[in-house]
Order: C-alpha cells, then sequence, then structure tokens
C-alpha cells in the first residue's frame, strides 16, 4: 500500500503539480510542533557529515531534471563554477541557520523571506515554477538518504528521529511555498516518504541516462565550484555515485557500468567510505566536529 501511495503521489506531482503555482507562507505552518522540529533539528547535529553528504548528492541529483535545471540556468547563477559557489555558498548559509536556529526566531523567518523573495523572482522571470518543482526540490533534501541510509551511516537512526527530521522538512517546503497536498512530507512517516524518494529517484535516473549536456555541465559547475567549501569528487564520480548508490538501490537491473580511471574509482571508493564510518559514534563526532570547523572557516576565508 505505501508502494501504491507513493507512485499516486509522484503522479500527482507530476501532472496536476505542474498547473499549480507556488504560494508564499509567510507565518508559522499550522502543524508546527516545536518540539518535532527541535529533535528533528537534533538529528542533523548527531549526523550532521551524513546529512551534508546527502544534500550534496540530492542536488547533482536534482539538476537531471530538465525543467529545474532549465529555471537555475535562466537566472545564470549556477552554470559556471564562480557563479555556481556563490549560489551554493547562500544556499549552505540558509541551510545552516534553518538547521540550528530557532525555527520561530527573527533569524530563520528573515532568511526564509529572502529565500521566498529569490524564489518570486525567479518565478516573474520564467513564470515557471510550481508545486511540482517545489515538491521535487524538497526531496531532494531527503531522497537519498532514505533510499540508502546504510551507505550515509545512518541505518541504526531512529524512526522517531527520521520522523523528526520529515516534520522538519514539511515544515521549510510549506513556508517555501508548497502546499500541504503536494508536500512530499505530510504523512511524516519514513516508510511512505522512503517509497516516495524510490520514485524521485527512478525519476532522475531516467534523465541522468539520457547524458544531457546541460545536466553534465550544470553538475560540472557545481562540483568544481562548491569543491572550494566541501571536498567533493569530479562530475563523473558524482554521476557513478548516485547511480551505483542511490539508483541501482531502487531498481537492481538499472544498468550503472561507466567507464572510469583509477584516480575516479578511488575517488568514488573515498566518497562511499566517508558516508559508510558514519555510523561509528566516535568517527561521527570527530567528523562533524572538524566538517563543521572546516566548512565556517572556508565560508569566512572564502566570503562573498
Amino acid at each position: 500500500m505505501t508502494s501504491q501511495s507513493a507512485k499516486l503521489y509522484y503522479n500527482r506531482l507530476i501532472t496536476e503539480g505542474e498547473n499549480i503555482s507556488f504560494n508564499e507562507h509567510r507565518q508559522l505552518p499550522p502543524f508546527y510542533d516545536r518540539i518535532k522540529y527541535k529533535r528533528g533539528q537534533s538529528f542533523f547535529r548527531e549526523y550532521f557529515t551524513s546529512i551534508c553528504l546527502n544534500y550534496i548528492v540530492g542536488l547533482a541529483m536534482g539538476l537531471s531534471d530538465p525543467k529545474l535545471n532549465f529555471i537555475l540556468r535562466h537566472t545564470n547563477n549556477s552554470s559556471k563554477p564562480k557563479t555556481a559557489y556563490k549560489r551554493y555558498y547562500l544556499v549552505v548559509k540558509h541551510l545552516l541557520i534553518w538547521m540550528e536556529e530557532d525555527f520561530e526566531s527573527s533569524t530563520v523567518w528573515k532568511s526564509l523571506k529572502v529565500v521566498q523573495s529569490k524564489h518570486a523572482k525567479a518565478n516573474k522571470s520564467t513564470k515557471m515554477i510550481n508545486q511540482r518543482d517545489l515538491g521535487l526540490a524538497t526531496m531532494g533534501f531527503l531522497c537519498p538518504i532514505l533510499v540508502n541510509l546504510e551507505i550515509f551511516g545512518m541505518a541504526s537512526a531512529k524512526t522517531e528521529d527520521l520522523e523528526a527530521f520529515l516534520h522538519m522538512w514539511r515544515n521549510l517546503s510549506y513556508v517555501m511555498g508548497t502546499d500541504d497536498s503536494f508536500n512530499p512530507c505530510t504523512t511524516e512517516s519514513v516508510d511512505v516518504v522512503s517509497s516516495i524518494s524510490r520514485e524521485i529517484a527512478l525519476h532522475c535516473a531516467g534523465y541522468i541516462s539520457k547524458n544531457m549536456w546541460e545536466y553534465h555541465s550544470m553538475l560540472d559547475a557545481f562540483c568544481r565550484g562548491f569543491s572550494i567549501l566541501f571536498p567533493i569528487p569530479n562530475e563523473k564520480v558524482m554521476v557513478q555515485y548516485c547511480l551505483k548508490n542511490i539508483v541501482h538501490n531502487c531498481d537492481h537491473n538499472f544498468n550503472c557500468q561507466m567507464d572510469y580511471t583509477l584516480s575516479q574509482q578511488i575517488s568514488l571508493k573515498r566518497m562511499e567510505v566517508i558516508g559508510y564510518i558514519q555510523k561509528f559514534k566516535i568517527v561521527r563526532l570527530l567528523c562533524n566536529t572538524f566538517g563543521r570547523w572546516f566548512v565556517e572557516m572556508k565560508m569566512i576565508f572564502n566570503k562573498l
């Protein structure tokens, strides 16, 4: 039943969601639960490295969607390493505020309003942003870990913590303009959203397999630009990681074979190991402490 519900949601998102514009919600969501939201934030801090890696992989997959790719290219802020760095520097800055500050604070709402205004500006120039796009974008922050918790070292994560994380993203997605009927996190059920994640992963896989230059050029700009903040591999390794560890986990018949060099194989394995060893608490503590410090220092010395 969960799989069937996920397919129904996906089909509705892609078809009906295309015809419904996004809404500007400028107040606390009616379903907001302060305690649950804070638990979601605690979960983020516990698995900081894993979730950051998940966000990177989710973006790498999301860029494959032709429409999302077009919207980002149309704003002319992501197609080159330098402009991609500027865009994703700000994305990281906002994410850290949402993940760690009190959701009811002026700091968070100031940040949310900045992002809302950017969405409104992009929509005004493209007249394209709708519920479909917001639903897919939300899943970009959730899809990889929910498809393969193990590769991110999160197999032992408590269901209640994952549900709290989904609650957090349900609220953030709602404020960004997603109607609750199109919000993939509405149920706050790990099983349901995991099934939706599989549908979204296969959606992206279909486009990745088409080898479109728009996708590879945008992903290359992202990898080269974002590597200033976070040590991520090149575009070809990132594609292989997504296919091998996310898509193949949804469909074992999907052809994930690619030709790549020894150095690329090593880079792929290193990325997999970094995620997998997060299952050890002491490793998480060390990686989270050093990783957070590393990102903060990089943001200070590479400030826009």
